[in-house]
């Protein structure tokens, strides 16, 4: 980056990019925010406040949007587009897919604009404390010119440049469906010692303790134990969209698929990522005595 800081954009501020936001305000940026709810714009002490995002786009050298799902990220970016000029740069910090981000990544480029694919790991709290994990795709010197400022919201040993546009996003599915996968298996196999009645307690004794995958055999035993494992996260909704892009690159994802078909029959009765979901701990106790 030059010497004079860079006039930043920043759409979006919710649990995620609230929080980013104020770290780049707090970091000395200039900082234009915009949101449909203007008391998240209001909470942004520091910023300054675009009437719409158009004008926020005209206004700025770079611009981040952070925004919940799949379908308003990718819609988003088409919208933002429209108004995009030679040299900006754009960069998407939500989940989409690599099908999408390249298709983006070209269309901006039609405009001799940059669009970084970056999506994050790290939920609210990694937000607020500037420790988010981050999977940057897209064209390597303009990302290298961005380092500082992601340095200034995520954990720089997890920050990493994983190649052309798309793969931020093939990285973020990984992350995604690790997570979402390990929590499954977990819970599976608790289920199977709970419906058999035998002590919860003595499984993790028997089996758990020590590093690696038992740590987390023990962690997901505790949550049902005692904590709530109705709302422990599978990724749901989420592994429809991965699978479908996975297909498109000529790669199946068999489990993932077996997943998200067992949960997608059950009932939405929790909350995952704002969007009503099945509990896969539910699905699987629903018809043990």
């Amino acid at each position: 980056m030059s010497q004079e800081l860079p006039k930043l954009g920043f759409i979006g501020l919710g649990l995620m990019g609230g929080p980013m936001a104020r770290l780049l305000v707090e970091a000395g940026y200039p900082v234009t925010v915009f949101d449909l709810d203007p008391a998240k714009m209001e909470a942004i002490q520091g910023a300054e406040h675009a009437p719409s995002s158009v004008a926020l786009v005209k206004g700025a050298d770079i611009v981040m949007t952070s925004v919940p799902s799949f379908d308003v990220a990718y819609n988003l970016g088409n919208e933002l587009l429209v108004s995009a000029r030679p040299g900006q740069i754009f960069i998407g910090f939500s989940t989409i897919t690599p099908s999408q981000a390249k298709e983006l990544a070209q269309a901006y480029a039609e405009k001799d604009a940059i669009r970084l694919d970056v999506p994050v790991s790290g939920g609210n709290y990694g937000a607020e404390r500037g420790i988010l994990r981050m999977f940057v795709g897209g064209d390597e010197a303009t990302a290298r010119q961005c380092w500082p400022l992601f340095e200034v919201v995520g954990e720089n040993e997890h920050i990493v440049y994983c190649g052309p546009a798309g793969n931020g996003q093939a990285v973020k599915i990984v992350n995604q469906v690790a997570m979402g996968l390990s929590n499954a298996i977990y819970l599976e196999v608790f289920g199977w010692a709970k419906h058999m009645n035998i002590d919860l307690n003595a499984v993790m004794q028997g089996i758990g303790g020590g590093d690696g995958w038992r740590q987390q055999f023990d962690s997901v035993g505790k949550t049902i134990e005692e904590g709530d494992p109705l709302n422990m996260q599978v990724k749901f909704v989420q592994l429809q969209q991965f699978t479908d892009d996975a297909l498109k690159h000529g790669y199946q994802m068999p489990l993932t698929r077996a997943l998200y078909e067992f949960c997608d029959a059950g009932e939405r009765i929790v909350e995952e990522e704002i969007y009503p979901a099945p509990s896969f701990w539910h699905e699987l106790m629903k018809n043990s005595s």
